[in-house]
């Protein structure tokens, strides 16, 4: 197999060492050394990214309590996978509209739901069960429709819709028999695609190999793109051609871990070093910053763990009510705002205070 180089430059982009642009079976993507990178380390604003955040306050009547775990998000609805118990679907006001299925071992019910999509445009949920290794169909109304056959067991999935209605599926592999594969298609005749890049979890012992248990998904910029916990690589998969290759890759000394996430102007890599720095690569020119994103919406706070804050083509940030009261007691004590600005902060204390249970920014990325 031939692998062609270029330096950053010859994409439009000098002065960057430590990145370059590989081709591999005809795909392009960033390769990095971040202990070579010179990046300039500059403050990304959030207006760049997303649109103006709405603040939800989601509902606190008993049915909707949940533990945050993890979250799917589509234009009119926001479905809560939660640390433990019933999936839970709210509006972008919060309210809380019903839950999905159960807890259980019953027809439409489930263990511990990994992953969630919600497929808004043809009125289905899809629930990813790790605990029975299946994937669950309902409508939007919650009534369950069916088991989805993906032609092989999942154990830990990415999901996403795509605009056609057809579902495709990432497998985490997990347990001794299962390996990474890709599938798409309407699932009555579900098409299967091998995993080029096959990623083990056990060495021949069957033990665990470092911490690879986990399956990230983001698809903010048209394609299925995820993550698995043991690479050093943002994946996207093309189902129109079955195509499984890599974004970006990035190395640095002593680091043998990094999160990722992309959108439609940049891709992001984090070395879990600063919970609020990342590295940035510029899509249009393959130019490579670093710095923190400063929610600029809300006079310059910088945003936490950024890297798992976009998904599903939206910016969210959950905080516990108590944790963003403290935030906005940081604005009030730094002394940086104006008078205006400072008795908008307040207002917005005082509603987070009143809050009973999490709080959400969430903006559509542009």
């Amino acid at each position: 197999m031939v692998v062609f180089v270029l330096t950053i430059s010859m994409a439009g982009c000098s002065g960057n060492a430590g990145v370059e642009y590989v081709e591999k079976d005809g795909r392009w993507f960033y390769s990095c050394d971040l202990d070579k990178a010179n990046a300039p380390t500059s403050n990304l604003k959030l207006s760049s990214i997303a649109e103006k955040p709405k603040v939800v306050f989601f509902d606190t009547s008993p049915e909707s309590i949940f533990g945050f775990w993890r979250c799917t998000i589509s234009d009119n609805y926001i479905g809560i996978c939660p640390s433990s118990g019933r999936f839970k679907l709210f509006d972008h006001d919060g309210r809380f509209l019903r839950g999905i299925g159960d807890v259980g071992h019953g027809p439409g019910e489930y263990t511990k739901i990994y992953e969630a999509c919600i497929d808004e445009k043809n009125g289905y949920v899809y629930l990813g069960d790790m605990g029975t290794r299946k994937i669950l169909k309902y409508t939007i109304d919650g009534e369950f429709l069916c088991v989805v056959n993906v032609g092989r067991p999942i154990s830990k999935c990415a999901l996403r819709c795509r605009e056609d209605g057809a579902l495709e599926v990432v497998n985490m592999p997990f347990g001794m028999g299962d390996y990474q594969f890709m599938v798409a298609g309407g699932m009555s005749a579900p098409t299967y695609y091998p995993a080029k890049m096959e990623v083990p979890t056990r060495d021949e012992n069957g033990n665990f190999i470092g911490f690879n248990n986990e399956i990230w998904t983001y698809g903010n910029s048209g394609l299925m793109t995820y993550k698995l916990s043991c690479s050093d690589t943002l994946y996207a998969f093309d189902s129109s051609d079955g195509s499984n290759y890599p974004l970006v890759t990035a190395q640095c000394e002593n680091k043998v871990y990094f999160m990722f996430n992309e959108t439609s102007k940049y891709l992001f890599i984090d070395t879990l070093v600063d919970p609020k720095v990342i590295w940035r690569i510029d899509r249009s020119n393959g130019k490579l910053a670093k710095g923190e994103i400063e929610n600029d919406y809300l006079y310059g706070m910088s945003v936490n763990n950024p890297i798992i804050k976009f998904r599903n083509g939206w910016y969210y940030d959950f905080y516990d009510s108590y944790d963003l009261e403290s935030e906005l007691e940081t604005l009030e004590k730094e002394g940086n705002l104006g008078k205006e600005e400072l008795s908008e902060v307040r207002q917005l204390k005082e509603k987070v205070q009143a809050s009973e249970q999490g709080v959400m920014l969430l903006g559509k990325l542009k």
